[in-house]
């Protein structure tokens, strides 16, 4: 069984990240992700709050990581992960099991959908489930959001000082702004390619380009659930140095407990982790 100083599941940012700075410091560094691109940073049309970059497309981000990576000495494989042994340090696929002294977990989460005809091929075309990231492409007009509890109310706190108005799809009542309208129904149907209109269950429609999705994330941890320590929501709980409560066990990105989920921070969380993991006495 060949073994690797640090295997990292998941090839978006911080994945990539880890990779990167591992492989820079001269370490036998292997990346698993079946599925490259298909995670949410793969999905953004404009990414513009990432420092020193204008504006670019999530796959063309990830692309360029991924080369990075590469020429720094990474190996990258297209395989799926279907079991790790957090205890052993092992990880396996289809095809073979891997070792290494450090496992780093990048796997990301997904935005839960709201299930609606044509909801997928709206992505980055009016549909958007990061508000933070797309809010300034919409900077004086009308939006909505759909959502509930705290993280959507911050959305539509930020989104409030950015557009003209915001439609806040929801069952709260708490006032958050002059120029925000809660509105207590559900959305049925998404109209336009890219979107031109929302049809809600009070027949109302809604002349909106953009609806901003906060109905919730699901952490992909399923690989790792029994082996580490999660919080009630599934997300992994790491120390400062991104380790979980097993060591040699890493958790970086969107899938571990913080208050900012965005491509810096994962890129951040990335770097913290390998750093750590190849220092780390074994």
């Amino acid at each position: 069984m060949e073994k690797y100083d640090v295997i990292i599941i998941g090839a978006g940012p911080a994945g990539l990240t880890s990779a990167l700075y591992g492989a820079r410091a001269n370490r036998k560094v292997l990346v698993l992700d079946g599925e490259f691109g298909l995670g949410e940073a793969g999905k953004i049309m404009h990414l513009e709050n990432y420092p020193g970059i204008e504006s670019v497309d999530g796959l063309s981000f990830l692309f360029a990581l991924q080369s990075q990576a590469k020429k720094a000495g990474a190996e990258i494989v297209s395989e799926s992960v279907t079991r790790i042994d957090c205890s052993a340090k092992t990880v396996t696929t289809k095809n073979r099991t891997y070792n290494a002294d450090n496992i780093i977990l990048a796997t990301g989460c997904k935005s839960q959908k709201l299930g609606l005809k044509g909801e997928k091929e709206l992505i980055g075309y009016g549909v958007s489930y990061c508000a933070t990231c797309d809010g300034t492409l919409f900077r004086g007009r009308e939006v909505a959001l759909v959502g509930r509890g705290r993280k959507a109310e911050d959305d539509v706190r930020y989104l409030a000082k950015i557009v003209k108005k915001v439609y806040y799809i929801t069952s709260d009542k708490n006032y958050i702004a002059d120029n925000v309208e809660n509105l207590d129904v559900k959305v049925l149907e998404l109209v336009g390619n890219p979107l031109e209109k929302i049809i809600l269950s009070n027949q109302k429609q809604l002349y909106v380009p953009v609806i901003f999705v906060n109905i919730g994330y699901l952490p992909e941890t399923s690989l790792v659930l029994g082996q580490v320590k999660t919080d009630e929501k599934g997300y992994i709980i790491t120390d400062e140095n991104m380790q979980t409560d097993v060591k040699g066990i890493y958790a970086v990105g969107d899938i571990r407990q913080k208050s900012l989920r965005q491509i810096v921070t994962a890129c951040a969380d990335g770097a913290v982790a390998v750093e750590h993991a190849i220092r780390r006495k074994k």
